[in-house]
């Protein structure tokens, strides 16, 4: 077995990863490297989006390369996964250098850097589209965020209750507890929520447009993102 074909073993799978992280590190560093780097920034939200979203598989694949370079010692002639191995390690930390200049927050992961340039990408565009306002809220309420979860769960629930009552079932005891609990649950997390959305958007433009956004579907119908739930939750709040 070749050095090369020990790279790709003990990578179980994950060598095919390396040239797409590679293009993704290099796009992103050109954006980030030019003057105008708000601007073409935020032409490019979704790239930088994907990037966000793969932070955590890149992260596995970074040590695993690191593990395996450092089990393998260092070679007279890298292979070609090797090289890919080192070329994004070192793009990795060049962009993690320059989301650090950029935003002004070193100590902070690398997912708040980007977002945090995202941010200002953002807030430096001329106009607000409703699709930037999406994007924005999304990063101020990512769909993990607990108090969101659960008022969306609370949205879902009220919601499927409507469905029930237009087809004129009376509602029973169990109904009436759940309607309260759910009312609460928004009642005590959409505070939380709003000063989510405050802090990234201090001057309350864009807690007001989504306070005044109606729901598009029901929430079963689709996955929804942080800013689709909150919408929700806003409606059956009212």
């Amino acid at each position: 077995m070749t050095r090369e074909d020990i790279w790709r073993h003990r990578l179980e799978g994950k060598a095919d990863q390396l040239p797409v992280e590679i293009g993704r590190h290099q796009a992103l560093l050109k954006i980030l490297s030019s003057r105008a780097w708000k601007k073409k920034l935020f032409a490019s939200a979704d790239q930088v989006e994907r990037l966000i979203h793969s932070l955590d598989d890149l992260s596995d694949l970074l040590k695993a390369t690191a593990r395996v370079k450092a089990q393998l010692g260092a070679a007279k002639k890298a292979g070609p996964i090797e090289k890919e191995a080192d070329q994004l390690a070192q793009l990795h930390q060049r962009l993690s250098d320059q989301a650090s200049r950029l935003s002004g927050r070193p100590q902070t992961p690398l997912q708040a850097r980007l977002e945090s340039l995202q941010v200002l990408a953002l807030e430096s565009a001329p106009v607000r589209t409703e699709q930037q306002r999406l994007l924005l809220a999304n990063i101020a309420l990512p769909a993990d965020v607990p108090e969101l979860v659960s008022a969306g769960s609370a949205a879902r629930f009220l919601e499927a209750y409507l469905e029930k009552s237009r087809r004129a079932e009376l509602p029973t005891a169990s109904d009436w507890q759940s309607i309260s609990s759910s009312l609460e649950t928004l009642r005590t997390t959409l505070p939380v929520l709003r000063h989510r959305v405050d802090a990234i958007n201090p001057g309350g433009s864009l807690l007001k447009a989504l306070q005044m956004r109606k729901p598009r579907f029901a929430l079963e119908e689709r996955t929804q993102s942080g800013a689709e739930t909150f919408i929700h939750a806003e409606h059956w709040n009212t």
